[in-house]
């Protein structure tokens, strides 16, 4: 428990205007209520893969995604943890529970957690974050996806360190969260 409540009191890294604001209590209690895990912090990216990516790699983003006037935020979080090793590297590595979640603000207050993506990541991570503004945004290979898909609310666009990256935004007909790869 002294571990994660450690975890929670890290620097969670913004873009502005958002750098001045800190994680909301109601994100900390929502990230909490997932168990043993905690906030990926910039110093878990890996630096040298990301070269010549922003300086301060951003784990964690905010924007009103779902267009309902609150600010919502996109972050990262991970086992506090290793939950296993893969003893094939050398040196062995360990691996840890990774989420990609979106902290959907509701009326009441409170944050309501939706994954976009989980699985088990090394560390440091080749992935950061981005948001992305409204607008038109394209599927590649753009020659298979000609029509773009127009954004009404900002997104998040998660960058593979140079190699490729996804952007995530809300559907509202759908009332979930899709994703396009928009870069390889």
């Amino acid at each position: 428990m002294r571990a994660f409540a450690a975890g929670l009191a890290l620097l969670v890294l913004m873009p502005a205007p958002a750098a001045a604001q800190s994680l909301p209590a109601g994100v900390r209690q929502a990230v909490a209520a997932l168990g043993d895990v905690i906030l990926v912090t910039a110093a878990d990216v890996d630096r040298r893969a990301c070269r010549g990516k922003p300086k301060t790699p951003l784990v964690a983003v905010s924007g009103d995604f779902d267009g309902d006037g609150r600010r919502d935020w996109a972050l990262y979080v991970r086992s506090a943890g290793p939950i296993d090793r893969l003893l094939d590297r050398t040196p062995p590595v360990d691996l840890y529970d990774f989420q990609f979640v979106f902290a959907m603000a509701r009326a009441d207050g409170r944050y309501e957690l939706v994954t976009a993506r989980q699985g088990r990541q090394t560390l440091p991570l080749a992935s950061y974050l981005v948001l992305q503004p409204r607008g038109p945004i394209r599927e590649v290979p753009f020659e298979d996806h000609p029509t773009p898909i127009m954004l009404r609310n900002p997104g998040v666009m998660e960058l593979y360190c140079g190699q490729a990256s996804s952007t995530y935004f809300w559907d509202p007909e759908q009332k979930a969260f899709r994703y396009i790869v928009t870069g390889d």
